[in-house]
């Protein structure tokens, strides 16, 4: 696991126990191309945290990324978009 490359979106925002997991147990890299970097293969994985995001900005991403044959998910692992559509 500690070659599995993770790109961070808004750390400076993410619980110190999360960041300390993260650093102990994978590679953080930069800025990689983002959705792009994870399905051409640059990152293994991107964590998004910190900032809340609506419906809206999240619903295209498991389409998208499962497709090519990734996994989205939240933090826990469950599903990331469950519970109610806010408005």
């Amino acid at each position: 696991m500690a070659d599995t490359r993770v790109q961070m979106v808004n750390p400076s925002r993410w619980p110190s126990d999360l960041l300390t997991i993260l650093h102990l147990n994978v590679n953080i890299t930069g800025y990689l191309g983002g959705i792009t970097g994870l399905l051409i293969g640059l990152i293994d994985a991107i964590v998004i945290g910190g900032t809340e995001q609506g419906y809206e900005d999240l619903a295209p991403l498991p389409v998208i990324v499962e497709e090519a044959g990734c996994v989205v998910t939240d933090l826990d692992g469950g599903p990331l978009l469950s519970g109610p559509v806010r408005r």
